[in-house]
């Protein structure tokens, strides 16, 4: 005869067993797992829409100081001063990391939007994919993304929306990670990096 601790032990365990198979056959409805294959065409997607798109803010990028916010960005980026508030005190941290290289100041912080522009691309194709939209139409859907004109505006001059959205993706994708793989670190480091985001831009 059973003991009322053994009976409380297998309803325990039937209880992990029976929850387990339900989260796994959730998450192969999620997103199925890719072959070797699928891989490849998923990289091949991936990253032909987002070289494409490097290639289109590159050639149509600003050469010089733009005018409103960005030559503010600039000054800010160059001094480590403080722009009109909120501050924006990560933009122009980073934005001081890009004025080291070695370019015309304000090329260098417009080369910073169309780089984060360029990932802002790249992450909503993975987005995208981890909600279990194909290779082809995700790749359809960043690309419509980085070729809308409000986007591709603030991808070519030093403005903080190109950061700001890239960011903002990076922490959707952990988010989606978290809850398809059960990883719980996955949720605290989007929780870091949208905290992160704030001192890019406060939206």
């Amino acid at each position: 005869m059973r003991s009322p601790a053994n009976e409380c032990h297998e309803k325990a365990a039937w209880r992990f067993r029976h929850c387990r198979r339900r989260r796994q056959k959730h998450r192969v409805r999620f997103m199925k797992p890719a072959s070797a294959r699928r891989w490849r065409s998923e990289v091949a997607f991936g990253g032909g829409v987002t070289v494409a798109l490097s290639a289109v803010y590159l050639a149509t990028l600003s050469r010089t100081v733009f005018w409103y916010d960005s030559a503010e960005f600039v000054t800010a980026a160059v001094v480590l001063g403080i722009p009109h508030p909120p501050g924006y005190p990560l933009y122009t941290l980073l934005g001081w990391l890009f004025v080291q290289l070695p370019l015309e100041p304000a090329l260098a912080v417009n080369v910073m939007s169309a780089t984060f522009a360029t990932l802002a691309v790249f992450l909503a194709f993975c987005v995208q994919r981890k909600l279990g939209a194909g290779g082809g139409a995700s790749a359809i859907g960043a690309a419509t993304l980085g070729l809308t004109p409000l986007f591709w505006s603030q991808a070519v001059i030093a403005e903080a929306h190109a950061p700001a959205l890239a960011l903002t993706l990076g922490v959707w994708l952990l988010l989606l990670r978290a809850y398809n793989e059960g990883r719980a670190r996955l949720a605290i480091l989007a929780a870091g990096l949208a905290g992160l985001g704030l001192g890019i831009h406060l939206s």
